[in-house]
């Protein structure tokens, strides 16, 4: 996809993608929940983020996207 993972730009390409994907509109006609994507830091990736996306029956819609700043993790 070309963008920095977890940024608001790789998650509205994610939606846009998932949206106009047919094979993926087959496979989630009837599904309606929540995707939850946690991120956290390892050696190439220096933060943390919680997103998630609202699934409605193969629609896919950003709700939410929480970056963490590393400082705050336990």
């Amino acid at each position: 996809m070309g963008y920095k993972i977890t940024s608001a730009e790789w998650v509205v390409e994610l939606q846009r993608q998932l949206n106009q994907s047919e094979s993926y509109e087959r496979a989630a006609k009837d599904y309606v929940g929540t995707v939850i994507f946690s991120v956290e830091p390892d050696e190439s990736y220096d933060g943390s983020a919680h997103m998630y996306l609202k699934i409605l029956k193969a629609s896919a819609s950003r709700r939410a996207r929480s970056p963490v700043p590393r400082t705050s993790r336990r």
